[in-house]
């Protein structure tokens, strides 16, 4: 395998890096459409999950200022999902907590089903939508911390959670990850 080999055609910065954009080349000299969709896939799939990780950490931040008012779950049922991996053979089953409740804002009636902002309808495994779902058990009184500007958009947990915290930090990784593709073995780096 040849050693990566980085050949520059037009002038460095300050730093001594390249200002030219780069073109990735295999050992044939031709550009690899392979590296380049990867380089790019992991660019956007890592832009999306980093933009929509930061605006539900700014969401869950702005939701620990909401005002609340009293509530009841009115249902606390696990579902499940069953996806199937074709290329292995195997299933896969995620639990996902589903949780509604009730709530009165200034006269008016509202429903919800979210359990914290940023959580959307994400599962895991039995013994976690287990426990969420024990800690609000139907009729049990709650406490709704809802929108002030859209009060139908209610939630039983204010504030920041670990899982919009984990799309911003996986969408980082995906960033970070793209910049060290090109350092792979095989693959000329050019710039110009």
């Amino acid at each position: 395998m040849k050693p990566t080999k980085y050949l520059f055609k037009k002038d460095r910065d300050v730093f001594d890096i390249p200002v030219k954009s780069a073109k990735f080349l295999g050992t044939s000299g031709r550009a690899d459409t392979g590296m380049i969709f990867l380089i790019l896939g992991l660019f956007v799939a890592g832009a999306v999950l980093a933009a929509w990780g930061g605006y539900k950490i700014k969401g869950s931040r702005k939701s620990a200022g909401w005002p609340n008012v009293p509530g009841t779950i009115s249902s606390s049922d696990i579902a499940k999902r069953v996806t199937r991996d074709t290329n292995r053979r195997r299933s896969r089953t995620t639990y996902y907590p589903k949780i509604a409740f009730h709530y009165q804002v200034d006269g008016h009636n509202f429903t919800s089903s979210r359990i914290a902002f940023g959580t959307g309808d994400s599962g895991g495994k039995m013994k976690w939508a287990q426990k969420v779902i024990s800690k609000y058990p139907v009729g049990n009184k709650v406490t709704v911390y809802y929108d002030p500007q859209d009060p139908q958009y209610g939630v039983l947990e204010a504030g920041m959670t670990w899982r919009s915290v984990f799309l911003l930090v996986g969408g980082i990784a995906f960033l970070a990850a793209d910049f060290f593709c090109p350092t792979g073995n095989s693959h000329t780096f050019v710039f110009g």
